[in-house]
């Protein structure tokens, strides 16, 4: 399961080769400076994004995430979700589990250089929070309670000064009730949750899905446990008031499934359906082209509006939590250990049309596994400077190497590893005419 991205990018890179063409990965690591688990992502404009998960980590990027910056939580709960409606004003909801579970939404007014919390519960963990404009926000979570487990929908007028609990779960036979995992709205007005949840009493999954067009007033089950058995929804996206998608997976985390309406959720339609791992975010930029992201570094990718989904290769196996874009270029991705994810052209993995047809890269290194040092070598069609760098599994560079005049044919270079942990490391080549990553192994 958490090869299975690493061996597609092998395998089409071999293809790749054989075919003398050099292919281009376009999603690459930033610096997040940390080995935390981030669970969401979320960047107001081309600059300014923030990611937050457990312990309390908030981080802060000015720069398009070229770098990252701690900001002050001021808690140590887990951060599950931000949102931002500009750069100066956020919302971020989390929680910390246990009996009882508990709950705390916060708010920043200056772009996170403080940070106020708002909102606390002492019975429901918040899984996501959105707010469409810088008045009307929603919160979803849920509870473990007696043989079963509760949701929770929060609504604010006011900016998240204050937060008011509607009536948003249908009154389901006792001991089954579905918790909400995510909510997006495209208005004040119009909006959706997800969920799901097992009946404790037979063990299946089920999926719910609610939509309200009066501001949360009232609520209309558009999926409910009847509808999809065993799938269980963790996200939701609206491009308009007609097409929509949802995200999520079946029992143990396989089974990866997406939902599609074109007529505001009348009607739902399964998208993506496969024995794959599970899918913890969706969203579009526009309505023709998405991401879907989830466990062991899968980032699924639509150009069609989500009549068809292919795999995109993340370079990592990394559980992938969250994923945001400002434009059908431009995006990021969170996930655990610290991990971020950049892409400026969709994640896309372009073929140069410009090389010529007998040009080639390659790059091997032995030993693999190594344990002291290890010989990179690398081979080129024709001159030019060779520039390698070393990743971390957080995607930081470790080690740079420039050679600036690499000769035609094979090249090597001695990496030098005795101060170095033992663990998986990625060496990254690239000259003019592209890219190649190779994982190693040190003992």
């Amino acid at each position: 399961m958490k090869t299975k991205n690493l061996t597609t990018k092998i395998l089409l890179t071999f293809s790749f080769f054989l075919l003398s063409i050099v292919s281009f990965a376009q999603w690459q690591p930033q610096i997040s400076a940390t080995i935390l688990d981030l669970q969401s992502v979320f960047f107001a404009d081309n600059d300014n994004g923030w990611a937050v998960g457990t312990e309390g980590i908030i981080l802060h990027s000015d720069n398009g995430g070229d770098t990252w910056n701690e900001q002050v939580s001021g808690t140590d709960f887990d951060l599950e979700s931000v949102s931002f409606i500009n750069p100066d004003n956020g919302w971020i909801a989390g929680g910390k589990e246990g009996y009882p579970q508990t709950g705390i939404i916060l708010r920043t007014v200056n772009g996170g250089g403080t940070w106020e919390e708002m909102y606390f519960d002492s019975s429901f963990y918040l899984n996501d929070v959105y707010f469409p404009d810088n008045l009307n926000g929603w919160a979803v979570g849920d509870a473990h309670v007696y043989m079963g487990i509760w949701g929770t929908l929060l609504h604010s007028i006011d900016g998240g000064e204050t937060w008011v609990k509607q009536d948003s779960i249908p009154p389901y036979s006792w001991p089954f009730s579905l918790p909400l995992r995510g909510v997006h709205f495209i208005d004040p007005d119009n909006g959706w949750v997800v969920g799901g949840s097992m009946a404790p009493s037979s063990g299946y999954i089920y999926s719910l899905i609610m939509n309200t067009n009066d501001a949360g007033i009232t609520w209309e089950e558009q999926i409910n446990y009847s509808s999809y058995h065993n799938y269980w929804l963790n996200s939701v996206y609206f491009a308009d008031t007609l097409n929509g998608w949802a995200a999520g997976a079946g029992p143990w985390g396989q089974n990866a499934i997406i939902l599609k309406t074109i007529d505001g959720g009348n009607n739902w339609d399964t998208s993506y359906l496969n024995n794959s791992p599970a899918l913890h975010s969706i969203y579009f930029a526009g309505s023709i082209k998405g991401w879907a992201v989830g466990s062991s570094g899968t980032i699924m990718h639509t150009s069609n509006g989500g009549d068809t989904w292919e795999a995109q290769p993340s370079g990592t196996t990394e559980g992938l939590n969250s994923v945001c874009f400002i434009d059908p270029e431009n995006g990021w991705i969170a996930g655990d250990t610290g991990t971020i994810l950049h892409t400026d052209n969709g994640g896309i993995v372009q073929i140069p049309n410009y090389q010529k047809p007998n040009s080639k890269i390659h790059l091997q290194n032995y030993p693999n596994p190594f344990s002291t040092s290890t010989t990179i070598e690398y081979e080129l069609s024709e001159p030019g400077t060779a520039e390698i760098k070393i990743y971390n599994q957080i995607g930081q560079v470790i080690k740079e190497f420039v050679h600036q005049e690499s000769r035609v044919g094979i090249n090597k270079l001695i990496w030098q590893t005795e101060d170095m942990p033992s663990g998986i490391y990625f060496i990254r080549l690239q000259i003019c005419k592209g890219i190649i990553t190779k994982k190693i192994i040190k003992h």
